[in-house]
């Protein structure tokens, strides 16, 4: 004899279906910017999918604010 599972929360049921949302706009976004674009800086000169590139830029800009808060956080301590 199984144990039966306990039935899932309101609360669970938002959290599941806000994730399978999140997940198809990813894929929706991924899928519609396949694009190859060239980025050039200084001398460097590379070709990259759209996606890839906003991917990047957004996961930098996320690292660099991270970063600053941290430094603002101890800043505030001393």
């Amino acid at each position: 004899m199984q144990a039966s599972k306990p039935a899932l929360s309101l609360w669970e049921k938002a959290k599941a279906f806000s994730m399978i949302a999140l997940l198809t706009f990813f894929l929706l976004f991924l899928f519609q910017n396949i694009q190859q674009v060239e980025v050039s800086f200084l001398f460097w000169t590379i070709s990259t999918p759209r996606a890839l590139l906003l991917v990047a830029t957004l996961s930098i800009g996320v690292i660099i604010g991270y970063l600053l808060a941290q430094t603002k956080k101890s800043c505030s301590t001393n």
